[in-house]
């Protein structure tokens, strides 16, 4: 389906998760195409990983600092395949995942390939109609793992399951390292992947670039929102991400949007009553989360503003 001398360097970030990334590398190992390099990005102080690939013989790259971005900017530091693709290491993959990515890149128009991330154990059903898509009231619509459309131009990708052009990694938007959080970094693939279209490309959602994402537990985090500094840092993220790429004239509306209805993202004044009802206590602490992170996002992502064209 894809012709060569397309080739590509694969990224996978890893953290205390050695069960899962040996799955991911075995599946990795079993492609019939074989990636141009193969970069495994671990924290310094997860022995028990490096001690595990040391075991496998197989190489890595180590990086200091915490966080989901830095082991990015590590893994795009070494890449040089003329695409870059990442996955998570809770993630499987299989020959036709990376074949029907590919054959996009045929367009020379298309900058970013995504697709969906098949969660064995999430049986919810979204709104299938929108996937990866940044509104112009500033709402940001996922679904990368329910929906089953194809060849659909999209705003932004998933990062678990990512694929997009080598070059346009120098210009990812500088708020990139102003991302908040100790771990995956709530926001950092979509500032990633909207790359693609603020420079003018094609950013394609293709269902059938499907891998098996078994969506594991973050190491010192919770998916839920349970932790006050962490859901505190996901809104600031939010924030700081709807004020740098919202539509040219839109930004007034995204703001207003996001104070007074808001959503689960950006918890405003409507949305925090319909999420708690009458938890007046809980009601007050994500109404004033919010003003307060738009409040330190604002003058930060108007720096940085990269209005979407579209």
């Amino acid at each position: 389906m894809f012709k060569e001398p397309i080739n590509c360097s694969l990224i996978i970030p890893t953290y205390r998760r050695q069960t899962d990334l040996a799955k991911c590398l075995d599946s990795v190992k079993n492609l019939k195409y074989q990636f141009k390099e193969v970069i495994i990005v671990v924290r310094e102080n997860d022995s028990e990983t490096i001690d595990y690939l040391n075991g496998i013989s197989q190489t890595y790259t180590s990086v200091a600092q915490p966080g989901q971005i830095a082991a990015i900017r590590k893994g795009i530091e070494k890449a040089t395949g003329e695409i870059v693709v990442f996955i998570d290491d809770d993630t499987e993959v299989d020959d036709q995942w990376i074949a029907f990515s590919i054959v996009h890149f045929q367009n020379p128009n298309v900058g970013a390939v995504g697709g969906k991330d098949f969660q064995p154990s999430n049986r919810s059903v979204g709104n299938l109609a929108k996937v990866g898509k940044f509104t112009r009231r500033g709402k940001l619509i996922g679904n990368h793992h329910l929906s089953n459309r194809t060849s659909e131009n999209v705003n932004f990708l998933k990062g678990c399951n990512m694929f997009i052009r080598q070059h346009l990694l120098h210009k990812i938007n500088p708020i990139l390292d102003y991302l908040q959080g100790d771990g995956a970094q709530l926001g950092n693939d979509l500032v990633i992947s909207i790359t693609s279209n603020l420079c003018g490309f094609q950013t394609i959602f293709d269902s059938r670039v499907r891998l098996i994402h078994h969506a594991s537990a973050r190491p010192g985090q919770s998916r839920e929102y349970t932790n006050h500094k962490t859901r505190d840092q996901e809104i600031f993220n939010i924030w700081l991400i709807k004020i740098a790429f919202a539509r040219k004239y839109y930004l007034l509306l995204v703001i207003l949007y996001g104070i007074l209805v808001g959503d689960r993202q950006t918890p405003g004044l409507v949305k925090s009553f319909q999420l708690h009802k009458t938890s007046f206590g809980i009601i007050r602490k994500e109404i004033i989360s919010n003003l307060r992170a738009f409040k330190q996002a604002f003058p930060l992502a108007s720096r940085y503003r990269q209005p979407l064209s579209k």
